[in-house]
């Protein structure tokens, strides 16, 4: 049996180490940065999760005042409830009218819509989270296919260089 020449299998050899270093530069960069780009919208993700849970403790602390405004103040003069009122409207989607005894119904179910809408919020850039974090998982798994790939290349064309040492 005839071995090829030894040029052959250098030539081969540095090949596969230049096609490895292709696969390395390329394909693994690319998958990594968009992995990259994952990760930060998970990072966006968490920091709106946090504020949106920051907004459902909020607006339960101002209901609680509230409770505590209707229970020290029987009837409410119209300075509180104008004052409370701009407390409170900013934090709500649709609020109701000026405050008063008659309407406080209104602005519970006013406050507890916005925090329905926020939890809704925090479900939804968790479930977006969860799919990300699938996404990167596979993302990794080809990088970590690739670099085999890439490491394999490499020390077979370094054995093939090699094998022109050993054919002398």
């Amino acid at each position: 049996m005839r071995l090829p020449k030894p040029w052959v299998l250098v030539l081969l050899g540095l090949l596969l180490n230049i096609v490895a270093m292709l696969i390395s530069s390329t394909k693994i960069e690319q998958l990594d940065s968009a992995i990259s780009a994952l990760n930060d919208i998970n990072d966006e993700n968490s920091y709106a999760i946090q504020r949106a849970w920051s907004s459902v403790d909020t607006l339960e602390r101002k209901k609680e005042n509230l409770v505590l405004y209707m229970s020290t103040m029987p009837t409410l003069n119209q300075q509180t409830a104008s004052l409370v009122s701009s407390q409170l409207s900013p934090w709500l989607i649709e609020p109701p009218e000026t405050l008063s005894n008659s309407n406080v119904q209104l602005w519970f179910d006013a406050i507890d819509h916005a925090q329905s809408r926020h939890r809704n919020d925090i479900d939804q850039y968790y479930l977006q989270t969860l799919e990300i974090n699938e996404q990167v998982t596979q993302q990794q798994i080809t990088v970590s296919w690739f670099k085999q790939i890439a490491l394999f290349l490499q020390v077979f064309g370094l054995a093939l260089i090699l094998a022109r040492d050993l054919s002398k």
